[in-house]
């Protein structure tokens, strides 16, 4: 059965987040800052997840 998937989404983004407020000293925060940075303006969309399933059932 497919589920929706913006829970597993949330959840995901929610443990990057708190793994970035919880960086500690300044190669970690770095790392942190520029992974949220990263994460937050490349969030997928509905078409996204369609394409990734359409590749899963062609084995494409």
């Amino acid at each position: 059965m497919l589920r929706h998937p913006w829970p597993g989404l949330l959840n995901y983004v929610a443990g990057q987040a708190d793994a970035a407020l919880s960086a500690q000293g300044e190669q970690e925060t770095r790392y942190a800052d520029r992974n949220m940075r990263h994460l937050l303006t490349h969030l997928p969309s509905w078409t996204t997840y369609e394409r990734v399933l359409d590749a899963a059932l062609t084995g494409a």
